[in-house]
């Protein structure tokens, strides 16, 4: 275990067709990836957004939190309301 958080979404295409869309944060930046969940994920893998310290995602019931803290140290915090089905932790 790495201990890198990560925001994953999986979208099911159907005949085993499965890719995870992940934001992440790893080496001074805030990262996203889209790939093939057969594909083996690495920290190397996607686009980078914009610099960051540290990505943290929680959920709590159907509140989603994200909170991105910048290298100078401030926190921006988004908080949104999932509707949809398939909510996991």
């Amino acid at each position: 275990d790495s201990g890198l958080l990560s925001l994953t979404f999986v979208d099911d295409y159907g005949d085993g067709d499965v890719y995870l869309t992940r934001l992440f944060c790893a080496d001074g930046y805030l990262r996203q990836s889209f790939a093939s969940a057969e594909m083996e994920f690495s920290t190397d893998m996607g686009d980078t957004l914009c610099e960051a310290a540290s990505f943290v995602p929680e959920l709590s019931g159907n509140l989603l939190t994200a909170t991105v803290t910048t290298l100078d140290g401030k926190s921006h915090v988004v908080n949104v309301s999932l509707r949809a089905g398939g909510i996991t932790e």
